[in-house]
């Protein structure tokens, strides 16, 4: 069997949006409207690497979540990006649908600062390992 290529991220990313919507009261936006109001969490970078072979598509998919206030202090953010890990590694996310299966997952990065004439942000990396299970 030869697998053509497939890339997972847009329905990682449609996953992860409807998965943070259903289970924490923070919005997250695929992409920010101008009038949206603090705290929100937006849906940024995403790095896919293609490993496997020519009859096992596996990828390792890194995904950066960034979380907006203008608190100030830590204190906000803290706790919504305590909540939103909390979901993004105890919760399975089912990709079936899109003919992919996530394999392992984890958020394994936290990164917190201050923006300039802004306020506070704190970004969370999601990472997965996802293989395709073949597919349209």
């Amino acid at each position: 069997m030869n697998l053509k290529t497939r890339w997972p991220d847009e329905c990682l990313q449609e996953e992860i949006y409807k998965l943070l919507l259903a289970e924490q009261q923070t919005p997250v936006y695929d992409s920010v409207p101008r009038d949206a109001a603090l705290p929100y969490g937006a849906l940024e970078e995403i790095e896919i690497d293609k490993g496997g072979d020519k009859t096992a598509a596996i990828y390792d998919v890194s995904q950066k979540i960034v979380f907006y206030s203008e608190y100030a202090g830590k204190t906000e953010l803290n706790t919504i990006v305590n909540t939103v890990s909390g979901i993004l590694s105890c919760v399975y996310i089912d990709l079936s649908a899109h003919r992919f299966k996530i394999i392992s997952w984890d958020v394994n990065h936290k990164l917190a600062g201050h923006v300039e004439d802004y306020g506070y942000q704190q970004e969370l990396t999601f990472t997965a390992k996802i293989q395709d299970l073949g597919g349209v």
